[in-house]
């Protein structure tokens, strides 16, 4: 779940590939990758984040896969496959 009333649009923050950022910068990031691939995405500094894959043919009842952290700043994630993903991403408390 995703706090979605309070994210906008930041395909801004996708900085190479291809894919669709909601965001409340700093709190929690949403990607959309319709063709999988790798994707640039600037992350706010001084934070770190839980980053989780979720595939999206699993449907509603599919779980988030492969949880990694990583720091702020411009981080490179990868999509397990060449299908379409989508990538939550949540600063760590």
């Amino acid at each position: 779940s995703l706090p979605f009333q309070n994210m906008q649009p930041h395909n801004e923050l996708v900085t190479s590939g291809q894919a669709f950022c909601l965001a409340n910068p700093g709190e929690v990031y949403a990607l959309y990758l319709p063709a999988g691939g790798t994707v640039t995405l600037n992350l706010m500094p001084g934070h770190r984040y839980v980053c989780e894959w979720w595939n999206p043919a699993n449907g509603i009842d599919g779980s988030f896969q492969d949880a990694a952290e990583v720091p702020g700043g411009s981080q490179q994630f990868t999509a397990p496959d060449g299908r379409d993903w989508a990538l939550r991403i949540t600063a760590r408390r």
